[in-house]
């Protein structure tokens, strides 16, 4: 626990069974009653989408590669020096079995610069041509519609997701269906056309969103089995708002109706028991 919240080290190690019986048990009971920090727990499980996303953005440049190896080599060398420098001065020692092995801990590190790098849109000429320390991150209207997509693979197949972070309404989320269907929905700051600089249009970061449960895997196969009484792949999902509240768009095969889709509009808890269904329309298939 962090004062009053659970911090993203304990929630990594509730989802992965190695917390203490009693610990999980309080972590459990807190989660019940604390909207924050069941969010920050969703978000935390949609990472792995987005890093198996990221996949898909082509080689990386060798010598960003290697600066990044140098990041991460940085990092276990200080780990290591900490841990020599604590050990004559009684530090705590952490149970063997909550630590994970030095491999996995590095492959832990490579992903998150791997998420910053892709999932981010931290831009690769910087990379290139700064220091090590130099980070810029992409702007103008290409750019950010790259990077408010990605291409999920789930449990009910793959299809193109977008995270516009756009305040949908009834008008405006029938005439998107198009874009959300071909994964080419730009944010909602490149859209309008504003400077990147302004920090008030820009889209929710995914990994700060509830919604991100809802970008593939489990979640998101029940959702749409709720949705369409079965199973079926969606055609495309946007993560974003509707009416100012989280929301996700999902766009479905019409059952038996191939000239048309169903578009669904969900809050982010969407489920088999509970589809928070907040709108739907059927629209002709683009």
């Amino acid at each position: 626990m962090s004062g009053s919240h659970v911090d993203a080290d304990t929630l990594a190690d509730l989802d992965e069974g190695l917390l203490p019986g009693d610990t999980e048990h309080e972590v459990e009971e807190h989660l019940r009653d604390c909207t924050r920090c069941a969010a920050d727990r969703a978000a935390l499980a949609g990472v792995p989408t987005m890093l198996a996303a990221a996949a898909d953005v082509g080689p990386v440049p060798d010598d960003v590669a290697r600066r990044l190896a140098n990041v991460v080599r940085a990092g276990v060398d200080g780990s290591a020096a900490g841990s020599a420098d604590g050990a004559t001065t009684g530090a705590t020692v952490v149970p063997l079995q909550r630590r994970p092995p030095l491999g996995t801990r590095v492959l832990q590190a490579a992903a998150v610069l791997v998420l910053l790098v892709a999932g981010l849109g931290i831009a690769i000429g910087a990379l290139q041509g700064g220091g090590d320390d130099e980070l810029a991150t992409s702007a103008g209207g290409a750019g950010a519609s790259s990077d408010s997509r990605m291409e999920a693979q789930s449990d009910v197949g793959g299809f193109p997701v977008t995270i516009s972070g756009r305040d949908w309404d009834p008008e405006t989320v029938r005439s998107a269906v198009p874009q959300i269907v071909s994964g080419s929905l730009p944010p909602a700051q490149a859209a309008a056309g504003e400077d990147s600089s302004s920090g008030d249009s820009s889209p929710r970061s995914l990994a700060a969103d509830a919604t991100a449960r809802l970008a593939g895997g489990p979640a998101l196969a029940e959702c749409v089995t709720a949705l369409n009484d079965g199973p079926v792949t969606p055609l495309g999902v946007d993560l974003a708002s509707w009416q100012g509240a989280p929301a996700v768009v999902i766009v479905l095969p019409t059952p038996d109706d191939p000239a048309t889709v169903d578009e669904w509009v969900v809050g982010p808890q969407c489920s088999q028991q509970d589809a928070q269904v907040r709108y739907f329309a059927r629209v002709a298939r683009p």
